[in-house]
């Protein structure tokens, strides 16, 4: 049975506009579930990759060191992130063969705990909606009034685009950052902080994120496709 991204690829689907995003660090949520990850040692980290990563844990090891992170588990989250992100970017390089795409990374991480939390998966979601509120137990852990309204100007900014790209198939208007389509030449997306601004994903960030296209996964597992 074909897999969405196989149609994607032919070329294979109903033509239009096609807005594609992530967060910047979307498997730090889950963390929050696991104790102790800021003492896991090399060592734990790599007995854990191993499991996961398989005969493939060489090869994707050569891709990263531990010297670029400030604790081994750094490490183990930004292959985590990568892998869930390369989903979202081989669809991107896909579609806009065919149609334009607009592809965003939401950075924005000015919770109670930035470095913890950093931009988790799902933190886009209040801003698209412009809902902040602080009734439940998980948004006075993350928020206070403070804190709300210093994201209350991004979050109007999101909902302008997204209105814009619901009415025209076009995110760009009048007094916002000019967001281009994302082509595989430059491989430009949004990034929604603040400030908004725009970047190319750089060569090693689409090296992983090609890597990982690769396979599906399973239970965090990689299972490479035929």
């Amino acid at each position: 049975e074909k897999q969405p991204i196989e149609y994607f690829k032919e070329g294979n689907f109903n033509k239009m506009p096609v807005m594609i995003g992530h967060t910047r660090d979307e498997i730090k949520l889950y963390t929050m579930l696991i104790p102790g990850t800021s003492l896991w040692s090399k060592w734990s980290v790599n007995w854990l990759l191993k499991k996961l990563l398989g005969e493939y844990y060489e090869e994707v090891m050569s891709m990263y060191s531990y010297s670029d992170y400030r604790r081994p588990s750094h490490l183990l989250f930004a292959v985590c992130d990568e892998a869930f992100i390369s989903r979202g970017v081989d669809a991107a390089e896909a579609l806009s063969r065919y149609v334009p795409v607009y592809l965003y990374r939401f950075d924005w991480d000015e919770t109670k705990f930035p470095r913890k939390m950093g931009a988790f998966h799902s933190l886009d979601v209040p801003f698209v909606f412009g809902h902040f509120t602080l009734d439940s137990d998980i948004a006075k852990l993350l928020a206070n009034k403070k804190i709300v309204k210093k994201a209350k100007p991004l979050s109007r900014q999101i909902m302008t685009y997204y209105t814009n790209f619901a009415k025209n198939g076009d995110p760009n208007g009048e007094g916002l950052i000019y967001w281009p389509a994302y082509t595989p030449e430059k491989k430009q997306r949004i990034i929604f902080d603040t400030p908004i601004s725009v970047k190319s994903i750089s060569e090693d960030e689409f090296k992983k994120y090609s890597y990982f296209s690769q396979f599906y996964i399973m239970g965090m597992k990689l299972e490479k496709k035929e």
